[in-house]
C-alpha cells in the first residue's frame, strides 16, 4: 500500500480509531489490532511474501525461547546460530543468489572456464532487509542475555511487522520497540500532536523537495553521456539532497505515525548534512543502520582496539558489508568501501571528528564550520553518484565526464534551488529538535502560520505519486 495515497489515509484513520478505542484495555489486544493492520499494510500488494514475513516471525520467536531455556552455553550457541541462519539464510537467498551466482558466472568466464549457474530471477520481498535486521538483533540481544526472550508472540511479531517501519526502517532495537509494545499505550496529547508535526515535515521533504528533483537528477544520469560538466554537477547535488530528503521524509513519516499511536521509535537522521567529517557524517545519517552494524558486526570484529591498522580494517570491512545490504550491485559494494577509506585521516590520528553540534550556541557557523560542511558534502556527493548509478561503468563515466567536461555555466535550475532553500533555512534552524516544525515560538498565530504555509507547499508543490521511495527497493 503506497503510504503516500489517499487509500492509506482512510486505513491509517479507521486504525487509529479503533486503536485508541482500545486505549483502557489490554495492550495485547492494542497489539492485535495493530499487528492485523501491519499484516494488511503489507500484503495489500503482494500477499504472498507474507508467508515469509511470518514464517520468520515464528522460525526466530520460537528460536529465541529456545535460547532462553538452553541448559548450557554450548547449546545456546546451537539455537543462536539456527537463528542467524534463518535471517540471513532468507534475506542471502532472496536478495543475492542472483547476483552471486551471474558474478561467479562472469569470474570464471574470464579465465575461459564455463559454468552452468542459472538464475532465478528472484523477487526480494518488500521489507525482508529491515525485518531480518530486527530479527537478528532480537536473537543477539537474548543470546548475549540483555533481554529476556519474548513470552508474547503477537507483540514480537507487531515487532518486526509494525506497519510504519516495514517498508523501509527505522531498524528498531527491541530494548526499545518491543519493550513499548508490553505495555498499554495511553493517549498523549503532546506525543499526538508532536507526531503530527513530524509526519508533515516528512511528507514536505518527500513530496516536495525530492520529488521535485527526481526528473533532474533521472535526466542527468539517464544522459549524462552528452551533458555538460556544469549539470552534472548539479545533478550529483540534487541527488545528494533528493536521497537525504527522500530517506529523511520516510523515516518522519515512519516515526511521526508511531508517535500517533503512542510508540516512539528510534530516530534515524539528525541533520547529516551539516556534519563537518565523514565520522559526523555517520553518526547523523541513517543512525539505526549504522548502530546496527557498529555493535553487530564492528565490535564483534575487535573494533577499534587494537593498532590502528586493525580499526581501519574493521571500519572498511563494516562499511563494504553495509554497502551490502543495500543491494545486490558492485555498486553499494564499492559504495561502502569507499566510504569506509574516508576514515582513514580520523582512525590514522591526521583528523579529529567533531561531538558538539555545529555552530554550537551560535546562530551561524564560522568560515572554518562552512569549509568543512562543505567538504564533508562533496565527500558525500561524490560517492553518492556510485550509489546512484546502475553499473560502475556508469558511476566512472559519470564522474569523469564531470571532470574532463566541466566549465561554468547557468544551470537553469532556480525553482529547484529556492525549493532546496526552503527545506534548508528551516533545517538549520530547527537543528537540535525533532522537526523545523517543533517551533519554540511563543505566539501561537505565528506557528499556525507556519504549519499552513508548509501545509499549503505540499498541496501546492507536492507531486504525488510520481516517485516511490527510494529506500523501499533495499
Amino acid at each position: 500500500m503506497p503510504t503516500i495515497s489517499l487509500q492509506f489515509a482512510v486505513f491509517l484513520t479507521l486504525l487509529l480509531v479503533g486503536y485508541w478505542a482500545l486505549r483502557k484495555s489490554s495492550p495485547r489486544l492494542q497489539n492485535l489490532l495493530l499487528l492485523f493492520g501491519s499484516y494488511l499494510f503489507y500484503g495489500w500488494g503482494e500477499w504472498r511474501f507474507l508467508a515469509i514475513l511470518v514464517g520468520e516471525s515464528a522460525l526466530t520467536w520460537w528460536i529465541g525461547g529456545r535460547i532462553g531455556k538452553a541448559r548450557d552455553k554450548h547449546q545456546r550457541k546451537i539455537w543462536f546460530v539456527a537463528g542467524i541462519t534463518v535471517s540471513l539464510g532468507a534475506l542471502g537467498f532472496f536478495k543475492y543468489y542472483d547476483f552471486f551466482a551471474s558474478s561467479t558466472a562472469k569470474a570464471l568466464g574470464s579465465f575461459g572456464l564455463t559454468a552452468d549457474i542459472g538464475t532465478l530471477n528472484l523477487i526480494l520481498p518488500l521489507g525482508l532487509s529491515y525485518f531480518s535486521l530486527k530479527a537478528i538483533s532480537y536473537l543477539v540481544e537474548v543470546y548475549h542475555g540483555r533481554i529476556e526472550p519474548s513470552s508474547d508472540p503477537v507483540a514480537y511479531f507487531l515487532y518486526l511487522s509494525f506497519f510504519p517501519q516495514i517498508v523501509a526502517g527505522p531498524i528498531d532495537r527491541p530494548t526499545n520497540l518491543l519493550n513499548q509494545l508490553n505495555v498499554v499505550r495511553g493517549l498523549e496529547e503532546e506525543d499526538f500532536y508532536s507526531g503530527l508535526k513530524l509526519a508533515t515535515w516528512g511528507l514536505f521533504k518527500k513530496a516536495v523537495i525530492a520529488d521535485n528533483l527526481a526528473p533532474v537528477v533521472a535526466r542527468g544520469f539517464s544522459q549524462y553521456a552528452s551533458l555538460p560538466g556544469m549539470e552534472l554537477l548539479v545533478t550529483a547535488g540534487f541527488f545528494s539532497i533528493q536521497m537525504y530528503c527522500d530517506f529523511s521524509g520516510y523515516s518522519d513519516i515512519a516515526n511521526g505515525i508511531a508517535r500517533l499511536f503512542g510508540i516512539k521509535p528510534v530516530d534515524n537522521f539528525a541533520q547529516p548534512y551539516f556534519s563537518r567529517d565523514i565520522a559526523e557524517f555517520w553518526r547523523r545519517w541513517h543512525i539505526s543502520l549504522t548502530s546496527w552494524f557498529r555493535d553487530y558486526v564492528f565490535y564483534p570484529l575487535g573494533g577499534g582496539v587494537g593498532s590502528r591498522w586493525k580499526a581501519l580494517r574493521n571500519t572498511i570491512l563494516t562499511f563494504t558489508l553495509s554497502g551490502l545490504w543495500h543491494g545486490a550491485n558492485w555498486t553499494f559494494v564499492v559504495w561502502g568501501f569507499v566510504h569506509g577509506l574516508l576514515f582513514v585521516p580520523i582512525l590514522m590520528g591526521w583528523q579529529s571528528t567533531h561531538v558538539k553540534k555545529v555552530a554550537y550556541k551560535k546562530v551561524l557557523p564560522n568560515p572554518l564550520e562552512v569549509l568543512q560542511i562543505g567538504v564533508t558534502f562533496a565527500l558525500v556527493t561524490i560517492t553518492m553518484v556510485i550509489f546512484r548509478a546502475e553499473s560502475l561503468t556508469q558511476a566512472v563515466g559519470f564522474l569523469g565526464r564531470l571532470i574532463s567536461n566541466f566549465r561554468l555555466q547557468n544551470p537553469h535550475h532556480l525553482t529547484e534551488l529556492l525549493l532546496i532553500a526552503g527545506w534548508l533555512i528551516p533545517e538549520w534552524i530547527g537543528r537540535g529538535r525533532l522537526s523545523p516544525l517543533h517551533l519554540q515560538i511563543a505566539r501561537q498565530p505565528i506557528r499556525w502560520a507556519v504549519y499552513a504555509l508548509v501545509v499549503a507547499m505540499i498541496l501546492l508543490r507536492g507531486q504525488f505519486g510520481e516517485t516511490p521511495f527510494i529506500y523501499r527497493q533495499f
